[in-house]
């Protein structure tokens, strides 16, 4: 979906979704509400039951700031954003949507991405696709880094999902792989 804003009271923007160019990502939580990031719009948007959205962000690198935010995922109360272009993930109370913190910055070595593109947990790491460095990063939970592994003969990886607690990547050309950790 494509967020649109409607014109309204200066306190607050109604937005309205009209058609499926801009959506990144979603994750539904227990039913009652649904997050999703607008990449084009670069912003993370929050409907509640009700139909009511919330968004927060616009285009910059401050905290709370998004360039070309590409995926989201829930993780008990806080929400995990990849905020591909800024190289970081930023992380939101899931409830008021405030910052609370971010990880990550332009590079290669431990704890850096290079437009990272997207967010799976796995057991209890938090993994993240750092597509341009072709490796899967493990975090805990505070952004911490624990470990990388090198993805060998990828062809521009993309995507990224869990199936059966297992790793499967998206690649450019839509093909989905399952990896296998030897």
């Amino acid at each position: 979906w494509c967020a649109k804003s409607i014109p309204g009271s200066e306190r607050s923007m109604e937005w309205r979704f009209f058609m499926p160019v801009a959506l990144a990502d979603t994750q539904v939580t227990d039913g009652r509400m649904v997050i999703m990031v607008d990449e084009l719009r670069h912003c993370l948007v929050r409907e509640d039951q009700n139909g009511k959205t919330t968004t927060v962000g616009r285009k910059g690198q401050l905290p709370g700031e998004f360039h070309y935010p590409t995926s989201v995922m829930l993780v008990e109360d806080l929400l995990y954003v990849v905020d591909s272009w800024n190289h970081r993930i930023q992380v939101f109370d899931r409830t008021s949507l405030e910052f609370r913190f971010q990880f990550g910055g332009l590079g290669s070595g431990p704890g850096q991405f290079f437009c990272p593109a997207s967010i799976a947990i796995v057991d209890r790491w938090l993994v993240i696709l750092d597509t341009n460095n072709n490796r899967l990063c493990f975090h805990n939970r505070d952004g911490r880094v624990q470990f990388a592994s090198a993805l060998f003969n990828c062809r521009f990886p993309r995507r990224m999902r869990v199936v059966e607690g297992l790793i499967e990547l998206q690649h450019e050309d839509g093909e989905w792989e399952r990896l296998e950790f030897v």
